[in-house]
């Protein structure tokens, strides 16, 4: 078994790992090991690649196995092993462009709802993403639940999840009061 403890890349995010992926493919040395969106969240699994390698993969905890992940490099005389997670979903939410004085005040209800829920999200502009790490149907019910006016939401596909530039810290735990 070979154990694999931290992420080297990401094929999709830097040219110079994009190029050596392009590279290993043409020499038939990449291998792929395929996870749901399920496991990738997961940080410890025991997991076989497309050609049947066993590895062990125990993350630290800032690593996440996003489609495109480089865990093993053909430089240490083995193969490239990048990691593919089909099927993977996207929560896009907009705060409408005619906000105007109402726009701080959608932008902290928005990160409120977020940051209770414990959703890691990438903001760009006006637009949030989050990974849906949970069914749809629960986040469109938390969504209803707040009623966020003047904020428009849809699911999409993603061929890559975005990583996060707002991410919860794991560890936080709250109590609510009523």
């Amino acid at each position: 078994m070979r154990r694999i403890e931290q992420i080297l890349g990401n094929v999709h995010d830097d040219p110079v790992w994009r190029q050596r992926y392009e590279a290993a493919l043409r020499t038939g040395s990449v291998e792929t090991l395929t996870l749901s969106p399920w496991d990738a969240q997961k940080r410890r699994l025991r997991v076989a690649t497309d050609h049947g390698t066993d590895l062990g993969i125990a993350l630290a905890e800032e690593g996440i196995l996003r489609d495109g992940a480089v865990v093993a490099s053909d430089g240490d005389g083995g193969p490239l092993i990048v990691v593919r997670v089909p099927g993977q979903r996207l929560l896009v939410l907009t705060i409408d462009a005619g906000a105007g004085d109402q726009l701080a005040e959608r932008g902290v209800r928005l990160g409120h709802v977020l940051g209770n829920q414990h959703w890691p999200a990438r903001v760009v502009g006006r637009r949030v993403e989050v990974s849906l790490q949970i069914d749809e149907r629960v986040v469109r019910s938390v969504l209803k639940t707040y009623q966020l006016e003047g904020v428009r939401y849809e699911f999409v596909d993603a061929p890559t999840l975005p990583e996060p530039n707002l991410a919860v810290d794991p560890s936080h735990h709250h109590h609510h009061h009523g």
